[in-house]
């Protein structure tokens, strides 16, 4: 906080290698308009030998270079036709230049992996053969990634990773966006700035079916992450995948989900299928908490003839109650599912892990049902099952605002 004013940025090297650290400060330094850097360097890290990084291949940047003809065209297009086992992954960078066709050709081009930066989740079908869902940001989530030798990120800003700062990928990099990259996270061997769709479009001419990853790649990889479910262990509660599996089952596949911070927002980004661009709304890099219920209300405002769903915890509701008003009044009949386990969870779990006493994160009991029929919604509470299924298809056939009060098992997040 000292050091922020007077500085273009200010990070600890406590928190990756040194070389890193310092490769990233250089960077940002010199990027644009030269400026200072402060580094933090604790007195316990000082003790340690630093493990270093290889030093980083300057990167070749080509800005605007689109003529099939180009160097840019042909240099990119020969590395990625070269690698064994190329994967694609894309941010929301896509969704911002529209050119979400052009990214589903590419991919069927190549017959490679792609990944989604979570704010991209839908960008490609979650259904696709070769979509390998979402980047989370730990190399033991995307066993793909260690699978592949060459990294293409396509309109990737690494704040969009659900961990920002950890990249634990040592690959080859090829960065296709609008701006160049300068966060210092990794370094591109090539680099191509201008409009993606047009570059994309470019490169697909000189790009050949790719025979590296085998046809059943995805499929052994979904298998592998999808967590089992488990029984609830407190009568009356339903596990939270057994929720999501029961929104997904009886939404209809254009529905539009907002997911809230928190420890749902880990599963649903992870396990809620998105067949269509946009459709997974939620907040990256800060991970506001309260964000579902407003962004609801704004997408249902665009977008009157689809389902909305917010996805929210006990603790993401309670900061944003008063929104049901401004939803009662805008006529927005967005349905609110409440997964209501009586704790800030995430901060439980954490609590639980690291040791500590679980300090603080448990609610009061509340009414929600009766709060929200306060305010004008339709509400229901759900323990079962059944009785959530039967819910949501009254919700989303109906002309009114819902909430649903999901009581889930505190313990059933595993």
């Amino acid at each position: 906080s000292l050091y922020k004013p007077i500085t273009k940025g200010t990070f600890p090297i406590a928190d990756d290698p040194s070389e890193r650290s310092t490769h990233r400060a250089l960077q940002l330094a010199m990027e644009g308009r030269p400026g200072p850097v402060h580094l933090d360097l604790p007195d316990d890290v000082l003790m340690h030998e630093a493990a270093g990084l290889p030093e980083p291949t300057p990167t070749q940047v080509w800005h605007g270079a689109t003529s099939p003809s180009s160097e840019a065209i042909e240099t990119i297009a020969s590395t990625i036709n070269a690698a064994e086992r190329p994967i694609l992954v894309a941010g929301l960078g896509i969704n911002r230049e529209g050119c979400e066709a052009q990214l589903q050709q590419l991919v069927d081009t190549l017959a490679v992996p792609v990944l989604l930066a979570i704010s991209a989740k839908g960008t490609i079908s979650d259904a696709h053969p070769w979509c390998g869902g979402t980047l989370m940001g730990s190399e033991d989530r995307h066993a793909l990634m260690a699978q592949s030798d060459l990294i293409v990120t396509i309109g990737l800003d690494t704040v969009e990773l659900f961990e920002p700062g950890n990249w634990p990928y040592h690959q080859r990099l090829i960065n296709l966006d609008t701006v160049p990259h300068t966060d210092g996270l990794f370094y591109p061997a090539h680099e191509l700035i201008g409009d993606i769709g047009t570059s994309l479009e470019a490169l697909m001419p000189r790009l050949s079916p790719n025979s590296g990853w085998p046809s059943d790649a995805i499929q052994h990889f979904r298998q592998q992450q999808r967590p089992a479910e488990t029984v609830s262990a407190s009568d009356g509660r339903l596990s939270p995948l057994a929720a999501i599996r029961i929104m997904r089952d009886n939404l209809p596949d254009d529905t539009i989900l907002t997911a809230d911070a928190g420890q749902h927002k880990v599963y649903a980004s992870r396990l809620w299928t998105c067949y269509e661009p946009l459709s997974y709304l939620t907040s990256s890099g800060l991970g506001t908490m309260g964000v579902a219920i407003p962004i609801a209300i704004t997408a249902k405002l665009l977008r009157r003839q689809q389902p909305v769903v917010a996805l929210t915890g006990d603790g993401g509701f309670l900061m944003r109650i008063s929104e049901l008003e401004t939803a009662r009044r805008e006529g927005t009949a967005i349905i609110i599912v409440v997964f209501n386990d009586g704790y800030l969870n995430l901060i439980k779990r954490k609590q639980e892990q690291q040791g500590y006493s679980v300090l603080g994160p448990q609610f009061a009991d509340v009414d929600y049902v009766q709060v929200s029929k306060g305010f004008g919604f339709q509400a229901v509470q759900v323990k079962t099952e059944a009785a959530m299924a039967e819910a949501l298809q009254r919700a989303v056939t109906s002309d009114e605002p819902w909430v649903i009060d999901a009581w889930i098992d505190p313990d059933g997040y595993n």
